[in-house]
């Protein structure tokens, strides 16, 4: 869904769970505290064409539009039955929701010099862990084959494959080698 698509009165549920309804060129949002209902809106031309938030801050992605509900029978919506829709908008009315693609734990390099190193020997790999090595203050990728394992070079702490947690077992589907 493009944000051409968005209709008036529709609604939208961002990324930290906030519905709001686009009309014109804001997102008008209502949230109720103390038995009170309160009113927040966001710019409509602070979003990206694919919903996404115009942000360099990454803490803002959570403004980021991941559902829609855009039947919406005239445009010209009474305000009372949109702020209806806002509350009552259930997870089956929603016309498209975003399917988000998993972050890649490797970088593009270093899912390329994985890939080659393991491919005499992918179909005898257990698991794939990044290492710490204390005496050196340095860090290396371990191999677990069935029958031995294999260390790679070392590095400086935290300069490389940054997103593999320590000590943790990947699988090679884990990894997207597979």
């Amino acid at each position: 869904m493009n944000k051409k698509d968005l209709k008036n009165g529709c609604v939208v549920e961002t990324r930290n769970g906030t519905k709001s309804i686009k009309i014109d060129n804001t997102l008008v949002n209502f949230y109720i505290l103390n038995d009170k209902i309160f009113c927040g809106w966001l710019k409509f031309d602070d979003y990206n064409e694919d919903l996404t938030y115009k942000s360099v801050d990454e803490e803002e992605k959570e403004w980021d539009i991941m559902k829609v509900n855009n039947n919406v029978t005239n445009e010209k919506v009474h305000c009372f039955y949109a702020i209806y829709n806002v509350f009552n908008t259930q997870k089956d009315t929603w016309t498209w929701i975003r399917e988000d693609k998993p972050k890649s734990i490797l970088t593009p390099k270093e899912y390329k010099y994985l890939k080659a190193v393991i491919a005499p020997v992918k179909d005898r790999v257990n698991f794939i862990q990044k290492v710490e090595c204390h005496l050196t203050q340095k860090q290396f990728i371990y191999i677990d084959l069935n029958d031995c394992g294999m260390d790679l070079y070392y590095f400086d702490l935290n300069t490389q494959f940054v997103n593999m947690n320590l000590e943790e077992e990947y699988t090679l589907e884990d990894l997207g080698l597979e």
